[in-house]
């Protein structure tokens, strides 16, 4: 079996949701498994959107197109 999982933090990875169902299901033949799910919170959020490198992009250059004198209003 081959599963593939993105380290999230210190002590937590995310793996694909059929992964996740496969490995309870062998689990369950040797113990007894409960699932407790809890919401992320948004430090969670952004956390996983930093390290998906969803935002990558912003980091490139080309994607810097406004400059100052594309200002309406300059704010003190």
């Amino acid at each position: 079996m081959n599963i593939q999982t993105k380290i999230y933090g210190e002590n937590q990875i995310i793996i694909a949701s059929q992964d996740f169902e496969r490995l309870i299901e062998i689990a369950r033949k040797v113990v007894p498994v409960e699932i407790e799910e809890t919401d992320f919170d948004s430090r969670d959020l952004m956390k996983l959107s930093e390290m998906s490198g969803a935002l990558d992009f912003l980091h490139d250059d080309d994607e810097d197109v406004y400059t100052a004198d594309d200002l309406k209003v300059r704010y003190k």
